[in-house]
């Protein structure tokens, strides 16, 4: 019943406000009012067969069905727009689908009238928001009309610059200059328009603050090694900190676009801020740029900067150099974890080898697990670990009687490659590692391990015995579900808990009837 009146409220407002050219019918003998009434009661639509059939039927319409629903816009203290709104937008994106171009002419016609024709100026600029959504370069002439409107100039600006073809409007417009120049550098910015970098420089140097700023972010992206020095001199002016005025930012972003392109110019001006009285952002950003200007030939950077005080300008060479990196670049890098001085760049160092997993560096890895330096032992040991294979199993294993077993322990939680040969031989070496090989086996459930751990159940040492009880549950499996039980009859309930979170992992993932075959004495 809501659903009917609503239809009738919408069909008597469009037949108080349509002209005799609202009477037009479409293929189903309906009015241009009426299917507009159609739409707008079908609004939002439930499937997107739906809501594709009536924007087919609303572009139907032409200009003048575009037209008549805009004039149902009214001012925002007046009533709400919402699905007027959203009829129009989807007409506006419906008709820049492939094979609408007839269509898509007519609703471009309809919204330019529209936008003449309406009063309000919130609902002009959300019609300037539609042409532009489906203009071409023949709308032009539509956004220039309301370039010095004060409430909508930053929208006819935005429609130029999102409107394919407009280029030679915007750079005329850029020469005549006027008040809106901030938002026309900012609109050569968003077109890339590589032919206003002279004026963009011109603005970025002796302009209006607001205006400076829209050039020097426009020149960040469309500048060349000519707008370099005047981004390069206004970053300097405020510290090359990052600020509202963006002119940090856009000079490190202009001196990676130059480096990307080759530019000798920027692979100089790189080169020349990697050097420590930079800023440590600053430095970072030189570097990756030099990186990408001369890839491989920039290594001896990389390998300076491995000496940096800087820890973030360290690590950051290392990630950046992984563009390029080899066999030869890693033995450069080793070199550098040679003797036992302690070096902060060892521990970086390390920490790259494991993420990068350099199986050829794992000697020089391991000989830094002695180091006595804890933060290098300690990287040494989880890049051990990270790379893996014998050598690596066999310092972690050592390590897990020694003062960082526990860093050992997690490392070897998460090795790369099997452990299970080597922890279960370790359940016959000394205590401190027969414990740390317990907690091991019940971690990574070893089950074949489980005899060994049942034997040392019967352990003479309490905490070893402890340390058995803990791993059970780990290593089970259903044959070892008798045994267990047995073992709990006897328990005085020292531990209870341990064996029968142990029974209850000997069946887990078993279906019913497999349980009972199981637990069946």
């Amino acid at each position: 019943m809501k659903t009917t009146i609503r239809h009738s409220l919408i069909a008597l407002a469009l037949a108080a406000m349509m002209p005799l050219s609202a009477l037009a019918q479409d293929a189903r003998q309906r009015t241009t009012a009426t299917v507009i009434a159609d739409v707008l009661n079908s609004m939002p639509a439930e499937t997107e067969a739906r809501y594709n059939a009536a924007m087919h039927d609303l572009a139907a319409t032409g200009a003048d069905g575009v037209q008549q629903l805009a004039a149902m816009l009214v001012p925002a203290k007046s009533g709400k727009n919402s699905y007027t709104e959203y009829a129009l937008f989807g007409l506006a994106t419906y008709v820049m689908a492939p094979g609408h171009e007839a269509e898509r002419a007519e609703v471009r016609r309809g919204i330019a009238a529209a936008i003449e024709q309406c009063s309000d100026d919130a609902n002009r600029a959300f019609l300037l928001t539609l042409l532009e959504k489906c203009a071409t370069a023949d709308d032009a002439q539509v956004f220039l009309k309301y370039i010095q409107d004060p409430y909508l100039e930053q929208w006819a600006i935005n429609g130029l610059a999102h409107t394919p073809g407009t280029d030679a409007v915007l750079l005329d417009l850029m020469g005549r200059s006027g008040s809106n120049s901030e938002l026309l550098a900012y609109a050569a910015g968003v077109k890339r328009l590589t032919a206003a970098e002279p004026t963009l420089i011109k603005w970025a140097i002796g302009a209006d603050e607001r205006t400076r700023q829209a050039a020097l972010h426009a020149l960040g992206i469309c500048g060349s090694q000519e707008a370099l020095p005047v981004l390069g001199k206004a970053a300097k002016a405020i510290g090359f900190a990052y600020d509202k005025s963006e002119a940090t930012a856009s000079y490190l972003r202009l001196l990676q676009t130059l480096a990307e392109q080759k530019n000798a110019v920027a692979a100089g001006e790189a080169k020349r801020l990697t050097a420590a009285s930079y800023p440590s952002h600053v430095r970072a950003a030189a570097l990756r740029a030099l990186i990408a200007a001369e890839g491989g030939n920039a290594r001896g950077a990389v390998i300076k900067a491995l000496s940096d005080k800087d820890r973030a300008y360290r690590v950051g060479a290392l990630r950046l150099s992984e563009s390029f990196a080899d066999e030869t670049f890693y033995a450069t890098v080793a070199k550098k974890l040679k003797g036992k001085s302690v070096k902060p760049e060892k521990a970086d160092i390390l920490n790259w080898f494991g993420t990068r997993h350099v199986a050829s560096q794992i000697d020089a890895v391991i000989a830094n697990i002695s180091s006595t330096d804890t933060v290098i032992a300690d990287a040494a040991i989880g890049a051990a670990g990270k790379i893996g294979g014998e050598k690596a199993l066999a310092a972690l294993m050592a390590q897990l009687k020694g003062s960082r077993a526990d860093v050992a322990y997690r490392a070897l939680l998460s090795f790369n490659g099997s452990i299970d040969k080597a922890v279960t031989a370790a359940l016959n070496a000394d205590k401190s590692t027969q414990i740390c090989a317990l907690r091991l086996a019940s971690a990574r459930h070893l089950t074949a391990a489980s005899p060994l751990v049942f034997a040392l159940l019967n352990a003479p040492d309490a905490e070893l015995k402890a340390a058995a009880y803990d791993a059970l549950p780990g290593v089970m499996t259903p044959s070892d579900f008798a045994t267990t039980a047995q073992l709990l009859e006897k328990d005085g309930g020292e531990h209870t808990a341990q064996l029968q979170a142990a029974l209850i992992s000997s069946i887990k993932g078993l279906d019913d009837a497999q349980k009972m075959a199981v637990a069946k004495p």
